[in-house]
């Protein structure tokens, strides 16, 4: 198997920070800047891996 596509859904973030404790190469961080604040829901869906 072959991860073709990486998407994740900052909507559906519960903030518990199990991700950040999780990553092994320190690429996940909180932070309280605001600068990624978006006004449609969609817009929080992102995708890693695009081609």
């Amino acid at each position: 198997r072959r991860l073709v596509r990486y998407e994740y859904d900052l909507g559906s973030c519960m903030f518990c920070h199990l991700c950040v404790n999780a990553c092994p190469h320190d690429a996940i961080r909180f932070s309280t800047a605001f600068e990624h604040a978006v006004y449609t829901r969609d817009k929080l869906v992102k995708t890693l891996n695009k081609q």
